[in-house]
């Protein structure tokens, strides 16, 4: 930077920071006692409309208490035959003009008197409400979002008891206190506060009250919709004031206060928000700010003049030398700045340009000497010169951090200290005019001060003089130590399996053609091992993918100690592994093998905390007998293996030729299943599920069927699991999850009452990179719109990456699509995730629902997943009902919504219309 302008700025920052600090405390002091102002007020205001709202409710439940305990309710065992009830009622609800119902039921729940004479003999609709007050308790129902085309409330309900009978229950009476009151109450009076917004807030944070501009939000918006996380989490806490930003980005200053309850009344946890923009609240102290500012570049430029004019008069005779000093530093020794005064700064010119002159002798002079020593002192190679006798006369800085030495040990020392006795003869022998003199890239070694010897690429070539003799060599090294340790991986890694280094498919099949070369003329046998980890997918999917390699590590270990030094454990990839059991005697000897195997993988795994249990499947083959080849050999194991894995798992089986057309039957399924979809031979079935409050079908579930031209239709047993193991069940997962789609939007096309239709999704689905895309371009593609859409998910499928399920069932959640737990209470998964996700429904698997009415565990855990979805304000679904008695069991513990063949199987497209259209109930 210039003198010039580093004047100018001092002189501008001197004068303007005392200046701008006064303005800024100014501004802040003002703008610091306009938010405590209106703070305060706005705090005052929420606190007055909370309170006012807690008194009216209070009173509102004091009376509806009152009125229940009056001797004329007595009137309700009769079934106030007479209409007094209902004559007083009507009364109340004229005297009471906050009322929009008051109602008297019966134990049954029927209304038998209300000030609404066309409401008596229905059925109240509030069960949850009165199945409280029956039991003897008062009991409030908060407003709710269902209620507001019929004009929205708040419902309170009291038990009527027997006049002789203290605690006996005769009845209940209900009042529905109308909103409308909450509208007068949180009114704000317009003064000098301006227009703030008003909202009340009910205690799961969503909108019941706003401004009459703003009644659109009511029911659709809550805090965290609004971006005032920070006003959430304070509004618990009591009452105060602060500022956040709102949806739109805009600061706003909020007053807010929560709901105390009054006297015996606890409230019912509403809270109150007093919002304004803080554009508005601050527009005074703006007003100061520009004031300030204005002044602020009025004095700015005013010193900058006065700066200019000062530093011109001292600068310029500097700014000459400094012009003449950068053409120096160009290497331009000529030009010679011109003494324009007597004070210091012409002294300093003639001293500046005698130092000119100076420079210019000493840069002749330098200039090849230090050309030279930059080269070598940067050179990233061993650089050695050594003279005809063969001492060392000149070392780089590589070559001395190469091999540990500093330069004092080894100048005007012997190269032999570094140099082997081959590559000393061949670097001395350049000397001789007869040779062609240099070496290029010759592979050899170096010896570091240790002794240890370093491998490096040489070169080297005879260095002379003007006249043309010989005075010495120069020796350049490249280490190449990292090369060699990288080659000799690369051929380690060619034969080994990275993470267990046991030998891979490729030294399996050399070890295995040795082995049988061994036997061929002995009469020997050769066993080959195909094992396959059972369930490791689970574990996988679970734990992740580091325990799962860990574990693969541990069972690589135990393998290789039952073995004897002469066999081979190798790992094919995956949970594979390959046992070559050399020289053998009998097939016996391989059986005890197989046994000790399977007792030892049986054994606990601790592995970073987790204890884990595996089991394993083998297959066997002999040489000679299945198979005199290593390729043949191990695909009869492998066919051996799976069925191992047909029989239960867990043991071992000999393979027999028969296992080949069970092999060849699975292969010709696959063949199939990858054609199915091109020749439309799948399709849907669906299974409804009801309501258990109403009895209606509130929706359907998807389930795919495979109707083959040969083999009819195949049991989804048979194909799912094949369509996973190949990857096909993405795009038959794609087709289901369209077709289930369209025919429900046909079924709202048809008037069908529109319900639900559930699909499942594969874990492979749900982690296809483009899924969530897909799902929203079905539904714009099939017009179904997203809250009639419920997709389920098993607890393994939601745990395998909890980043991106967040992601994934939060973008579902913003579009209103449903999420279902599948299977709840089979996984593996920690009940942590119930809290973190944004799930809708717990499905209870049918192992639990079969013998709920028998087993006593099946029970409790049954009744303790639907006391854990209520809790958390989840629904549940029973899945495989089939019989009245499971139906009552699960009515008792409060589940919502029952499937099963006691209602309906699973049905083609034509009759589910048909049941639809029928209105069938339970």
């Amino acid at each position: 930077m210039k003198i010039r302008t580093k004047t100018t700025l001092i002189f501008l920052t001197f004068s303007l920071i005392p200046l701008v600090l006064i303005g800024a405390f100014a501004y802040k002091t003002g703008q610091t006692a306009i938010m405590q102002s209106l703070g305060g007020s706005f705090q005052q205001i929420a606190n007055q409309t909370i309170d006012k709202v807690d008194r009216s409710l209070y009173d509102v439940h004091r009376n509806v208490k009152t009125w229940a305990e009056l001797e004329l309710m007595e009137e309700v065992i009769t079934g106030d035959l007479d209409g007094r009830i209902s004559s007083f009622l009507i009364r109340l609800s004229e005297e009471y003009g906050s009322f929009s119902s008051i109602h008297v039921l019966n134990t049954d729940g029927t209304i038998i008197a209300s000030s609404r004479p066309d409401r008596i003999g229905s059925e109240f609709n509030q069960e949850n409400l009165f199945m409280k007050a029956i039991r003897g308790e008062g009991a409030i129902q908060d407003v709710r979002e269902e209620d507001t085309e019929k004009g929205w409330g708040v419902t309170f309900a009291f038990p009527i008891r027997s006049k002789s009978e203290k605690e006996k229950v005769i009845g209940v009476l209900t009042g529905r206190w109308k909103a409308d009151e909450l509208a007068k109450m949180t009114q704000v009076v317009q003064g000098e506060t301006g227009s703030p917004r008003l909202l009340l807030i009910r205690g799961d944070g969503l909108v019941i009250s706003a401004p009459e501009a703003e009644q659109e939000i009511l029911f659709k918006r809550n805090l965290v919709e609004f971006k005032l996380q920070s006003a959430a989490s304070a509004i618990r806490k009591g009452r105060g004031y602060l500022i956040e930003n709102d949806e739109e980005g805009r600061a706003s200053l909020i007053g807010y206060d929560y709901s105390k309850g009054y006297r015996d009344f606890q409230g019912l946890g509403w809270s109150v928000l007093v919002v304004r923009d803080l554009k508005a609240a601050f527009e005074p102290i703006q007003r100061l700010k520009w004031a300030i500012v204005t002044v602020v570049f009025g004095v700015a430029i005013l010193v900058l003049i006065v700066s200019v004019f000062v530093t011109r008069t001292l600068t310029d005779p500097i700014l000459e030398i400094s012009q003449i000093a950068s053409r120096v530093a160009q290497g331009d020794f000529e030009g010679k700045a011109k003494p324009l005064s007597k004070d210091e700064i012409g002294s300093f010119t003639l001293t500046f340009n005698q130092m000119i002159e100076d420079l210019k002798k000493q840069r002749d002079q330098l200039v090849d000497k230090n050309y030279v020593d930059s080269i070598i002192g940067n050179m990233i190679n061993s650089l050695i010169v050594i003279n005809t006798e063969g001492l060392i006369e000149r070392v780089n800085k590589a070559t001395l951090d190469l091999l540990g030495f500093t330069e004092e040990e080894l100048i005007n020392r012997k190269v032999s200290r570094i140099f082997p006795d081959d590559l000393l003869t061949m670097a001395m022998a350049l000397k001789s005019p007869t040779e062609k003199g240099f070496l290029n890239n010759i592979e050899t070694t170096y010896f570091e001060k240790s002794g240890q010897s370093i491998p490096v690429f040489f070169s080297g070539s005879a260095m002379k003089n003007h006249q043309g003799k010989i005075e010495g060599i120069i020796c350049v090294a490249q280490d190449i130590t990292e090369r060699k340790k990288s080659v000799e991986r690369l051929n380690y890694l060619a034969s080994h399996d990275a993470l267990t280094n046991l030998p891979n498919r490729t030294l399996f099949y050399d070890r295995l053609g040795q082995a049988i070369s061994r036997v061929a003329w002995r009469n020997r046998l050769v066993a080959v091992l195909f094992l396959d980890l059972d369930r490791f997918k689970v574990i996988n999917d679970t734990l992740g993918h580091a325990v799962g390699d860990l574990l693969l590590q541990e069972v690589s270990k135990r393998l290789g100690l039952l073995l004897r030094s002469g066999d081979t454990v190798a790992r094919l990839g995956g949970d594979e592994f390959v046992i070559i059991l050399d020289d053998v005697a009998k097939a016996e000897d391989v059986a005890k093998v197989c046994q000790k195997i399977l007792e030892s993988l049986s054994k606990p795994f601790l592995l970073k905390e987790h204890e884990l249990f595996i089991t394993v499947s083998i297959g066997i083959s002999l040489f000679p007998n299945d198979g005199r080849d290593a390729e043949t050999l191990l695909k009869n194991a492998d066919t051996a293996m799976y069925k191992a894995k047909e029989q239960g798992r867990n043991n071992y089986q000999h393979f027999s030729p028969n296992m080949n057309v069970k092999a060849l039957e699975r292969l010709a399924l696959e063949t199939n299943l990858r054609h199915a979809l091109e020749r439309n031979e799948f399709l849907l079935h669906f299974q409804p599920f009801v309501s258990l409050a109403t009895g209606e079908i509130v929706g359907m579930e998807a389930l795919i069927r495979w109707r083959h031209p040969d083999l009819g239709m195949v049991s989804p047993a048979q194909f799912i699991p094949l369509a996973e193991e190949t990857g096909l069940i993405v795009p038959i997962s794609e087709w289901v999850l369209k077709t289930a789609c369209r025919q429900n939007k046909t079924w709202q096309e048809l008037g069908l009452r529109p319900i639900r239709m559930a699909v499942n999704l594969s874990a492979r689905q749900f982690y296809e990179k483009d899924f969530r895309k897909g799902v929203v371009a079905t539904l714009r593609e099939t017009g179904l719109e997203p809250h009639y859409l419920e997709l389920e998910l098993t607890e393994g499928t939601i745990m395998k990456s909890t980043d991106v399920t967040i992601t994934a069932l939060d973008e579902f959640h913003q579009l209103g699509i449903a999420i279902s737990i599948d299977d709840f209470g089979t996984g593996y998964s920690s009940l942590n995730y119930l809290k973190r996700f944004p799930v809708n429904k717990l499905k209870i698997d049918q192992s639990f629902v079969r013998d709920v009415v028998k087993d006593p565990d099946d029970a409790a855990i049954t009744n303790a997943i639907v006391v854990l979805g209520h809790t958390l304000q989840l629904k549940t679904i029973a899945e495989g009902v089939e019989t009245q008695e499971q139906l009552d069991f699960l009515r008792s513990i409060g589940c919502d919504e029952v499937q099963g063949y006691l209602f309906s199987k699973p049905l083609p497209a034509e009759e589910a219309t048909k049941v639809l259209a029928e209105g069938k109930r339970l």
